[in-house]
């Protein structure tokens, strides 16, 4: 619509527009990313049934490992641009620019959920929830293993450890910001990371 003057701006997300964006036919005004309020903000999680966690918490783990080694091998194989440019039958040039301008490794981090506290009061306005979690209830909604503790994780001794709701710059995990919690109240799933 925008294309045709129907209305001035417009939104999208990658890939789409990439293929007008690099022939300079449409250009990025703004990125969520612009605005304070998002610019942390996670949006992507892997979430999992709490009694699956419980009763198959060994395929859990090695889920999880092999989904950050898949992350590495993507961002780092060329083969990964080429396999994929082929699955989308669109060109390197575009793979590469959605990867590097509208997906960045770190925004893919299984590791790292940003402003929990915003999420909440989201989800009280829009009423998928009556009121705040509590400490207790986001402990038992987010199950995020410590990075140092990856190579206990990998050998398979580690444990899923409960989330420090705070953060600081030596790396702990922060709070989580945009993950939808509507339902935690009903399915109390948990995330496995």
């Amino acid at each position: 619509m925008t294309m045709s003057g129907q209305i001035d701006i417009g939104w999208s997300v990658a890939p789409f527009g990439l293929k007008d964006l690099q022939a300079k036919t449409i250009r990025v005004l703004m990125r969520g990313s612009d605005l304070p309020s998002m610019r942390h903000q996670t949006v992507r999680v892997e979430i999992v049934n709490a009694i699956a966690l419980k009763e198959r918490h060994d395929v859990m783990v090695r889920f999880m490992r092999a989904y950050r080694e898949t992350l590495d091998w993507m961002y780092s194989n060329p083969l990964a641009v080429k396999y994929y440019s082929e699955h989308m039958r669109m060109p390197e040039s575009l793979v590469e620019l959605q990867r590097s301008e509208f997906n960045p490794k770190s925004a893919m981090n299984p590791d790292k959920l940003s402003d929990v506290d915003l999420v909440m009061q989201d989800a009280v306005a829009g009423r998928f929830l009556e009121k705040p979690l509590t400490q207790e209830q986001l402990a038992e909604f987010i199950q995020i293993r410590r990075a140092s503790r990856l190579l206990d994780f990998m050998s398979g001794e580690g444990r899923t450890e409960q989330m420090e709701m705070h953060s600081d710059k030596s790396g702990r995990i922060e709070p989580i910001k945009s993950i939808s919690i509507a339902w935690a109240e009903k399915v109390k799933p948990r995330l496995a990371v």
